[in-house]
């Protein structure tokens, strides 16, 4: 108890005494912890945690030789006169209040009650101020600086440490969930995705998976391209027609699904799910649209579940402006069994 009443006294002891597996254990206790509460704010089922859990191994470990590093770089500078194995320990066991935090988290989970997402946002808040509170009376002892100083080498860390994978989330990589069924049999419902953005993503072309933003909102959306600028698109039949040409596909032999193979003109192949093969919707007979310039038009893979181009009310032609980036890895996916799908994770999906 005295690490959460007086933490500056309790790590003065634990430096007195210190052990060679009390930072790896708590770095992998916390990243546990951490992972397994975004995985709950994520919504993602209970009968996942296990992988989620698994994450957190690397992730913690990780982070806390990390945030160690940099604040020993930190701390040095600002006249700091602790080592860095003293700093591996503080970071390590100010991680405390996440670890406390996970049984919280899984109660939350597991009840489901209706302020779950205001539950889990106050846990992690009172979990990160209670974090920043024991970091700061630690660096504060073992530094010998005073609270403000102490204060300000702990939020410059955590700034320094935050800053890079901020960075690569804006300009280079995003995570994404698939929010619908739209996109079966290529995506399904819940799957994890990693986006590759701005010089990783390259020019749009036909068959990409591409993630884009719409409405006031910016909700995201993931669909696929099968139009360019200046391309003549259209639906007749059930069947895609780009430039004049209808888009070759064959028949697959798929139990309890009718699931077709696109090939399209610059070579690209996928499968594509319609809900019945005679039955016509409206969305399977369309006009003929012209992709204008600056924009592009995408459909859903199942086709007669997608709201995409075909809806010019709803969604359109797509402002390549809002494109976010495309579709290059699976993170996390179920199967038909709802299990998880290993045999699908880390695939880039086509």
């Amino acid at each position: 108890m005295t690490i959460w009443l007086r933490p500056g006294d309790s790590i003065e002891a634990i430096l007195a005494r210190p052990s060679r597996w009390q930072v790896p254990i708590l770095g992998i206790l916390n990243g546990i912890s951490v992972c397994t509460l975004l995985f709950i704010q994520a919504g993602f089922p209970l009968d996942s945690l296990a992988y989620f859990a698994l994450l957190g191994v690397p992730t913690g470990l990780v982070n806390v030789y990390l945030l160690s590093f940099v604040l020993f770089l930190v701390a040095k500078s600002f006249g700091g006169r602790a080592t860095a194995p003293a700093l591996r320990l503080v970071t390590a066991w100010s991680g405390l209040p996440v670890i406390a935090g996970f049984i919280p988290s899984l109660l939350i989970a597991w009840l489901r009650p209706a302020w779950e997402k205001l539950a889990l946002g106050l846990l992690s808040l009172c979990l990160m101020i209670w974090f920043l509170a024991l970091l700061i009376a630690m660096v504060r002892r073992v530094e010998g600086f005073r609270t403000g100083r102490a204060l300000a080498a702990c939020l410059l860390t955590l700034a320094a440490c935050a800053l890079p994978p901020q960075a690569v989330r804006w300009f280079l990589m995003e995570s994404f969930v698939a929010s619908s069924a739209s996109m079966t049999p290529t995506l399904r419902k819940g799957d994890a995705l990693f986006v590759a953005k701005g010089p990783l993503a390259g020019p749009p072309s036909r068959g990409e998976l591409v993630v884009f933003r719409l409405g006031a909102d910016g909700a995201p959306y993931v669909k696929r391209i099968v139009g360019l600028p200046g391309d003549r698109v259209q639906v007749r039949h059930h069947v895609l027609i780009i430039n004049g040409q209808p888009v070759p596909r064959e028949r697959l032999e798929v139990p309890k699904a009718i699931i077709y193979r696109e090939t399209l003109p610059d070579g690209p192949s996928f499968e594509i799910e319609e809900a019945s093969a005679t039955t016509e919707l409206p969305a399977d007979n369309t006009e003929e649209y012209v992709v204008p310039e600056g924009h592009c038009f995408v459909l859903g893979d199942n086709r007669d579940n997608s709201l995409d181009s075909r809806f010019m009310d709803k969604i359109g032609y797509i402002p390549l402006a809002n494109l976010v980036g495309r579709v290059v890895l699976l993170s996390y996916s179920r199967n038909d069994q709802n299990q998880i799908a290993w045999d699908r994770i880390g695939v880039r999906p086509r």
